[in-house]
């Protein structure tokens, strides 16, 4: 699996700036109901009329994500 450009998370980041509501359902253990849960949730706001994108992604290597004041950062570019 290639690992982002740090160009290619400014590229990410644009396209995100025009997404107002984004919405984050993580834990750090498999099998708790995530995928159902955002599913469930992306069905939800769809039906009460709003647009909606959902994306369901799978961590297939031992990375993590970096997460400060309110923006994210993959991890193929240092934290700052």
């Amino acid at each position: 699996m290639p690992v982002l450009a740090c160009a290619d998370v400014a590229a990410i980041e644009e396209r995100m700036r025009h997404i107002r509501h984004k919405i984050l359902v993580l834990s750090g253990k498999g099998g708790v109901g995530k995928s159902t849960f955002s599913a469930q949730l992306a069905f939800a706001l769809a039906s009460a009329g709003s647009q909606v994108s959902w994306q369901d992604t799978v961590q297939v290597e031992q990375t993590s994500t970096h997460v400060k004041s309110h923006t994210w950062m993959p991890p193929c570019c240092p934290a700052v």
